[in-house]
């Protein structure tokens, strides 16, 4: 892997690290430029595994999502229907 440091402020840096042909990994280090050349050895050395969640687990995320919001819509529903909106 390769990385770089930026200076973001007086005391921020941000280390860009590509993981591959065309993703990136960005992290802000508040402190020394040392501190942020420290951080980029050690994400370097350690390699930064991201993985791309399945198919499978976004679907079940936007199923439990899609049960929250006709949840929402029917307390909504019977918020109105209790009176509030006809004034």
């Amino acid at each position: 892997m390769v990385g770089s440091i930026r200076q973001k402020g007086k005391n921020s840096w941000q280390i860009q690290i590509y993981t591959d042909g065309k993703h990136r990994y960005f992290e802000t280090i508040r402190g020394t430029l040392e501190n942020a050349e420290e951080r980029l050895r050690e994400l370097n050395n350690e390699g930064i595994k991201r993985e791309r969640p399945s198919i499978k687990v976004l679907q079940e995320e936007l199923r439990g999502i899609k049960t929250l919001l006709v949840r929402r819509e029917e307390e909504f529903a019977a918020y109105l229907q209790g009176g509030y909106a006809r004034r």
